[in-house]
């Protein structure tokens, strides 16, 4: 049994408005990649620039070192050791 052509035409129609929105749905699409990539590379840039400025306290951490004199006439050194 074949279908009636008026289903046939609407199937077309379907069809047809699918593949009109096709393009504007891929470029809706791509313009979201692109905003997420975007979004990815500028948390990237901020974490590389928040290890920089880590690295560089633990650098300036490291050169600490201090005399301490007890009470009793003790003297300890304290250093920070990495």
């Amino acid at each position: 049994m074949s279908p009636h052509p008026k289903i046939n035409n609407s199937f077309e129609q379907v069809k047809c408005r699918a593949n009109k929105l096709k393009p504007e749905m891929l470029a809706m699409d791509i313009k979201t990649l692109e905003e997420e990539r975007a979004d990815l590379l500028s948390d990237k840039a901020g974490e590389s620039e928040f290890w920089e400025c880590l690295k560089d306290q633990i650098e300036q951490v490291k050169g600490l070192s201090y005399v301490l004199k007890c009470d009793c006439g003790e003297e300890y050194k304290v250093e920070v050791n990495l």
